[in-house]
């Protein structure tokens, strides 16, 4: 997959125009253009008058390697990273049991992971109970007050 970087468009652009863009920039027909995926959108509002979109995209395309060697000389353009998670190969782990303390987000995103590894993790909580939990939220939505 291609990375384009630093495609500027109209704040008020339709889709049809990023597409355009994409065609025209990497001088491609859309018949090479399999598909593309936006990575990464910003605003650029350092004029007033002329409030631009700026993207950052990855490209699928036929006969991707020619384009890439063709376009070598542009720093726009580059392959699009591997982003894909891969869990951590673990040897040994039958009688291993992690500690997690806390079930807040990172605490049960680790607690998913490590099960998924082949752990049997434990997870501690000291907070109070669900039910009181729900009162407490009630409270705070009700009479502003956090508990």
């Amino acid at each position: 997959m291609i990375r384009l970087r630093d495609i500027s468009l109209p704040f008020n652009h339709d889709e049809k125009y990023l597409f355009d863009s994409i065609l025209k920039y990497l001088g491609i027909s859309k018949q090479q253009l399999l598909s593309y995926t936006i990575a990464h959108k910003s605003i650029n509002a350092t004029r007033k008058n002329n409030i631009l979109f700026v993207y950052t995209l990855d490209i699928e395309i036929k006969n991707e390697s020619q384009l890439l060697s063709k376009l070598s000389g542009d720093i726009r353009i580059s392959t699009s990273p591997d982003i894909k998670y891969l869990l951590p190969k673990v040897n040994n782990i039958h009688n291993i049991k992690p500690l997690i303390v806390g079930s807040g987000p990172c605490g049960l995103f680790a607690a998913l992971i490590l099960a998924q590894s082949g752990f049997k993790p434990i997870l501690i909580e000291r907070g109070k109970q669900a039910t009181t939990r729900v009162k407490d939220v009630h409270n705070f939505w009700k009479n502003s007050e956090l508990n």
